[in-house]
């Protein structure tokens, strides 16, 4: 993670982990919020009460820009009790999962989701 500069970082307010040199992503990152606070949960799930999520299943491209937030809320989500499976993919982009057919790695990562919910609505 040396090479992201958070503002001021996951496990403070207002966090935007992103790459220090990618053009725009302060920008971005105020876009994305609005008018609401970055520390809002509904910007950042990360700033919410994570306790009452669902079983989850993540995938996440070792090449997305977002790398680094979905690793966080996957640990966070961890720390309240969830329980959550993160796969992060070596060369994975940022939504590989739906590039199915045309990529094994998203084939296979819906064949994980499929064996996931399966396993979920059989415990209940």
């Amino acid at each position: 993670l040396s090479r992201f500069r958070c503002a001021p970082g996951p496990s403070g307010p207002g966090a935007f982990c992103i790459p220090a040199c990618a053009p725009g992503a302060a920008w971005a990152g105020r876009a994305w919020a609005g008018d609401l606070d970055p520390a809002d949960p509904r910007v950042s799930p990360l700033y919410g009460d994570l306790s009452a999520l669902p079983p989850m299943l993540i995938f996440q491209g070792d090449a997305d820009i977002l790398g680094p937030d979905t690793i966080e809320f996957a640990r966070a989500a961890a720390r309240a009790g969830v329980d959550v499976r993160l796969r992060v993919e070596p060369g994975g982009f940022h939504v590989y999962v739906l590039s199915v057919p045309f990529i094994p790695e998203a084939v296979a990562a819906l064949d994980r989701s499929a064996r996931f919910v399966t396993g979920v609505l059989r415990s209940r």
